[in-house]
């Protein structure tokens, strides 16, 4: 499916995410989604997460999409309200997901709920460029850093592209993970977010190794996974527990930022692969799209707005890591694989080494022709050749009949140099 055909399945599905709109049954001027879409039993439930992530996939698939007075209204009141819905305020990730679905938005009738979110989240960030799972209330102690929560402010502060300072401190804290060894400790989603904001030119060997590794082993099965965001719940005298939060996503998503990271980290060498890469997104894109229905995980019983949302930013990632080069790469690389598994890699390819090799060996005239040859005469090593003919025809000679001996080896190679 081409990018045009995925762009029109997700705008399609966008209306109709919005005629599934609700209504608060507390007040009928406030409107918003909720954690699942068309749920039977779930129809009145409205909430903070649910209206930010429907109003990031519409921001992203559907062009010039207006935004209904009641939704902005909705939030407003998830935002001001501290009793109404105090988890908003007090738990970072949420504040940072209201970033992350405002980014984009430019309707004047929320630039000042979106200035006061991304000042809250700015002011929450540590001393060591991360931020904690609870904003500190009064003093009161919410909890160490946490990569993963640095995680989610960081790909929303970078979407806003705000606070180039707090971006880069963020960057650094994790990237001071993987420097120090301790990778281990982030999960992909850091990794493909770290990956995905660094700019160019960033030494990232390890993790660029990582994201491949990742990206190689990713298959239809991984589509159809969820991650979890698991936070640190403060208790009574200091203890703390792990919960679950409702923010959950498909793998998908990591996948995406996996891809669009290596895409910009890529070398001139690496160009034809990543094109490939991103053909392969399109695909599981398409997959997850598939009959025009919103992404549903086996077994579910209904399809969750947040999962619609970061099939919409991986969308997004997609069209932002385009090239002119990727109709050449989706030409070249099926070639490539069948040049490096076809019988000729094994046969023909050989035999024409060692006839070459017999025909240097058996040619005298081959040792006066590279004598000949310009950068030869400017190193001062034509008359060498020429006083020592025999040597260098078996010298000359080695090297295709070393190579025909190692077919699979110097076309694996060949492929290594359009991967890396």
């Amino acid at each position: 499916m081409h990018d045009d055909e995925l762009k029109a399945s997700l705008a399609h599905l966008g209306n109709d995410l919005t005629s599934s709109l609700r209504i608060s049954p507390e007040n009928s001027a406030h409107a918003g989604w909720g954690q699942f879409l068309n749920a039977e039993g779930h129809k009145e439930q409205i909430g903070p997460y649910g209206t930010c992530a429907a109003l990031l996939y519409r921001q992203i698939a559907v062009d010039n999409s207006d935004i209904d007075q009641r939704v902005i209204a909705q939030l407003k009141q998830f935002w001001e309200d501290d009793g109404h819905n105090e988890k908003l305020k007090l738990q970072n990730v949420r504040v940072a997901f209201l970033v992350l679905s405002l980014g984009k938005i430019d309707d004047e009738r929320l630039q000042g709920l979106k200035e006061e979110a991304v000042a809250a989240l700015l002011s929450r960030q540590l001393e060591d460029g991360s931020w904690s799972d609870w904003h500190n209330v009064g003093g009161q102690d919410r909890g160490p850093s946490r990569p993963e929560m640095t995680a989610w402010a960081l790909l929303a502060l970078h979407r806003n592209q705000t606070s180039d300072k707090a971006v880069e401190k963020a960057q650094s804290y994790l990237l001071n993970l993987v420097k120090s060894g301790r990778s281990v400790t982030l999960s992909n989603f850091a990794k493909s977010v770290l990956l995905f904001t660094l700019p160019r030119k960033a030494k990232l060997k390890s993790l660029v190794a990582d994201a491949r590794n990742y990206v190689s082993s990713f298959d239809d099965q991984n589509t159809e996974t969820i991650s979890f965001f698991d936070y640190l719940k403060p208790g009574e005298e200091g203890q703390t527990s792990v919960k679950r939060d409702y923010l959950c996503y498909p793998t998908l998503l990591i996948y995406g930022l996996m891809i669009a990271g290596l895409s910009k980290h890529g070398t001139a060498l690496s160009i034809i692969q990543n094109a490939s890469r991103r053909e392969a997104l399109a695909l599981q894109l398409s997959h997850a799209l598939r009959h025009d229905s919103f992404f549903k995980l086996p077994g579910a019983a209904f399809a969750a707005t947040v999962d619609q949302a970061a099939i919409a930013l991986s969308f997004e990632g997609l069209l932002e890591s385009r090239t002119k080069f990727d109709r050449l790469g989706n030409f070249l690389v099926p070639i490539f694989g069948r040049l490096r598994n076809g019988w000729w890699i094994s046969t023909i390819f050989p035999a024409s080494l060692v006839l070459f090799a017999l025909w240097i060996l058996n040619t005298p005239s081959f040792a006066t022709s590279l004598a000949s040859v310009n950068w030869v005469v400017s190193l001062g090593a034509d008359q060498w050749i020429k006083d020592n003919d025999g040597l260098v025809r078996l010298i000359a000679s080695a090297v295709p009949f070393v190579f025909a001996y190692l077919p699979s080896y110097v076309s694996s190679r060949i492929m290594r140099l359009f991967q890396s």
